[in-house]
C-alpha cells in the first residue's frame, strides 16, 4: 500500500483537487470531512462528472463530485481479499484503515508492481 494517503477536505474545490493530483502525479485524493474519510475523488470522476458536464472546477466543491460511500479495508485484510473486493466493485483504489483511521491506499498499479515480482515463477 501507499502511505501516507493524500487527502483533501470536502469543502475544497475540484480545481484544488486536480492541482494536487497533478502536482503529486497521483490518480486520486481521499476526501475527508471533519478529518474522517468520506469519499474519493479520482481521475475518472474528473472526466465523467466534471469535464464531461462542463462544471466549473473553481467553484464546485469536491464533495459534489466525489465517489461515495468510500469502500475501505482493514489493514489486516489479505491481498487476495483486497483484489477480489476491487474486482467485484470495479474499483482501482482501495483505502486501508486501522482502528477506523486511514493508514494507506492500495491501487491497481501497486498490485501490478507486487505481482510483477513473481511473474517469472508463474510463467
Amino acid at each position: 500500500m501507499i502511505s501516507p494517503v493524500i487527502t483533501l477536505d470536502a469543502e475544497r474545490t475540484i480545481h484544488e483537487a486536480a492541482m494536487i493530483m497533478g502536482e503529486k502525479r497521483i490518480g486520486s485524493v481521499v476526501v475527508t470531512k471533519h478529518s474522517k474519510p468520506v469519499g474519493i475523488f479520482t481521475e475518472r470522476d474528473l472526466l465523467t462528472k466534471v469535464i464531461a458536464n462542463g462544471i466549473d472546477l473553481r467553484s464546485m466543491r469536491v464533495e459534489a463530485c466525489m465517489s461515495s460511500p468510500l469502500i475501505t479495508v482493514d489493514e489486516e485484510t489479505s491481498l487476495k481479499d483486497a483484489i477480489i473486493l476491487m474486482a467485484s466493485r470495479g474499483i482501482m483504489r482501495l483505502p486501508v484503515t486501522s482502528e477506523n483511521q486511514l493508514v494507506g491506499i492500495v491501487t491497481g498499479m501497486e498490485i501490478f508492481k507486487f505481482l510483477s515480482l513473481f511473474m517469472e515463477s508463474l510463467l
